[in-house]
């Protein structure tokens, strides 16, 4: 594949179609509207904003703002001077976010108005944190009401190297702790140009943004590729149905990303209205199979095809089923064009179709490395290849089927929960010996959190006690839906607990189940 964005930033392409497309809409939000030369002006001048306070090429800004234009456009003003932008979801606990503004040394955090009061008490933990800038609210001492960034502007260099990162977004940490992938623009340049030609996206296209700012579906197949290709932007106030759909039909919204669970609520609003989505050409999916009803039924509604696809913040999008292709069910479809995969064994050597193995990716833009996380980093950039930590397979036609996800990740309504770090929480309470976290299947939501417990001898708990307790540590999303307390667990032949045995079992016996 011909790689027509090599030497490309994103933000250098949207500075260019603000040539191409002066007067073309690019980002729609609510009523407001933005032309492709009015949302490059405006994060020219957000960039002078940031640039006269003084950050820099290299700088992490933490962005904790909910779904709204002022997150893609900070993502691209700090872009543009050559600062790492690092969004996050306002949700977190204070844990969480501490943990964050540390590991990546912030100096500056953007934040929303509604959670500046608890952000402005993270000070004296956070040391390097020397202003926040407020979006919406009151502010004190040296903090700056968003509204500066306008204001006040100096001149910048523009950054124009495509291996600067495009965002850091940090995962749930699969040791415990979170970890930051820095995501280069040399990276999703190559992905969204696979996607592009798959799809056959041009600047005609309109997408819906249901999924939260801070996740790279949004960021990336969305906003970026919308504005690299020049199609029109729709954001929206996460997901919220109604509202969507009603956007889907009055701006002709011709495709969208999302995971499965909310194209089975738009299907039955659809349904229930009589809404005409027939200009929807494409739902793009990925978390977990689409049943085969969901599919027929999107497709009766639309005439268009909900495509799954593989992929994570490291890498992407590696894979994507391809409309003109034999559709699989079960299937994350063929490797996108310019990526090479390879299914690898314990030792490390290929295998052969069919069989199970490490799923391993490697394409020309790089894969993102792990900041400040050198051994990790060396552990999965092995050998020329990134290795995903997820199991699959390729059929004998280059079909892609996950049979288990990264780290035994669960996906809860598109959020990702990593079980280490719920069991490090439940661990610190004196009346837990042991724990695993599995995902149980849930109609609605995909999976949801239970915490297997065995307690130390003696002591008792009440799972409401357990889920206070994980509470103060966790976001509510990540908190166990069920305690079911074990007197031990299957183990390896070196003791480590079995999860896939665990998961076998769980849901044949629940009598000592706790809802």
């Amino acid at each position: 594949m011909a790689w027509d964005y090599e030497g490309e930033t994103i933000h250098n392409l949207l500075h260019h179609n603000a040539h191409r497309f002066p007067e073309k809409i690019f980002v729609r939000y609510h009523d407001q509207a933005w032309t492709f030369a009015q949302w490059d002006a405006l994060t020219e001048q957000l960039a002078e904003g940031f640039a006269a306070l003084g950050v820099k090429r290299g700088d992490r800004v933490l962005l904790a703002l909910p779904n709204g234009p002022e997150v893609y456009a900070d993502i691209t003003a700090l872009g543009k001077i050559g600062a790492i932008p690092m969004p996050i979801n306002t949700a977190m606990k204070p844990d969480e976010v501490l943990f964050m503004l540390n590991d990546a040394a912030c100096e500056l955090a953007v934040v929303d108005g509604s959670i500046y009061a608890q952000v402005n008490t993270y000070r004296e933990e956070a040391p390097m944190l020397k202003r926040l800038v407020v979006h919406g609210g009151n502010v004190q001492g040296e903090d700056l009401p968003y509204e500066a960034l306008l204001e006040n502007g100096k001149p910048f260099a523009r950054e124009t190297d495509p291996h600067q990162p495009f965002v850091l977004l940090y995962t749930s940490g699969t040791t415990g702790f979170p970890k930051g992938a820095l995501v280069m623009h040399s990276a999703v340049l190559f992905s969204l140009q696979a996607l592009k030609h798959v799809l056959q996206l041009t600047e005609q296209d309109v997408c819906v943004n249901v999924l939260p700012s801070y996740h790279l579906f949004s960021i990336a197949a969305e906003y970026a590729l919308m504005g690299v290709i020049g199609g029109t932007f729709i954001v929206e106030d996460g997901f919220q149905p109604h509202t969507a759909l009603q956007d889907m039909q009055r701006y002709r919204a011709t495709w969208e990303c999302g995971v499965p669970s909310m194209f089975i609520v738009l299907c039955e609003l659809a349904e229930k209205s009589g809404a005409d989505i027939r200009s929807f050409r494409y739902g793009i999916t990925s978390g977990a199979p689409v049943p085969t009803p969901v599919l027929k039924r999107w497709e009766a509604l639309t005439g268009g095809t909900l495509c799954q696809v593989y992929g994570s913040t490291e890498i992407a999008l590696g894979t994507v089923e391809r409309p003109d292709h034999t559709r699989k069910i079960g299937s994350a479809g063929q490797p996108s064009p310019g990526f090479e995969f390879v299914i690898l064994d314990e030792d490390d050597r290929p295998l052969p179709p069919g069989q199970v193995g490490e799923i391993c990716v490697r394409h020309a833009g790089g894969i993102s490395h792990y900041w400040n996380r050198p051994q990790e980093d060396a552990q999965a950039h092995r050998d020329g290849w990134f290795h995903t930590g997820d199991l699959g397979y390729f059929d004998e036609e280059n079909y892609l089927y996950v049979v288990d996800r990264k780290k035994d990740m669960i996906i809860y309504g598109g959020e990702n929960i990593y079980p280490a770090e719920v069991e490090k929480v439940l661990l610190e309470h004196p009346a837990v010996a042991e724990v695993a976290v599995l995902g149980r299947p849930d109609p609605v939501k995909g999976e949801e959190p239970v915490a297997l417990i065995r307690l130390n001898e003696g002591m008792q708990v009440t799972h409401r006690e357990l889920r206070n307790f994980a509470r103060q540590h966790l976001s509510d999303f990540k908190l166990p839906r069920s305690f079911i307390y074990v007197d031990d667990f299957p183990r390896t032949g070196t003791g480590k607990i079995r999860k896939f045995v665990l998961r076998e079992q769980l849901g044949q016996s629940t009598a000592s189940a706790t809802k």
